[in-house]
């Protein structure tokens, strides 16, 4: 009888972990000593991570704002960014 594939649970990576493996690529990048297929696919692994953190701080941002308003209190508008 077959046992049944065990359940994969993948928890996401953490802010810091995401925020740490991005330092760890800039500096990467800024050596300036990788080979072109290499700097591009680290360029790309980036900025996955660049989306990846902006939402998580949507996320967090949103939960905060939520906790302030169940404990009744008010929610700041944030300022319109400058420039383009």
């Amino acid at each position: 009888m077959e046992q049944p594939a065990p359940e994969v649970t993948q928890e996401r990576p953490s802010f810091e972990v995401n925020l740490q493996r991005l330092e760890e690529v800039v500096q990467l990048l800024e050596t300036g000593e990788l080979s072109l297929e290499r700097a591009l696919a680290l360029l790309q692994e980036g900025m996955g991570l660049v989306r990846v953190l902006g939402g998580q701080l949507d996320e967090a941002e949103s939960r905060i704002d939520q906790a302030i308003k169940g404990a009744g209190g008010t929610v700041l508008v944030p300022l319109a960014k400058e420039g383009p």
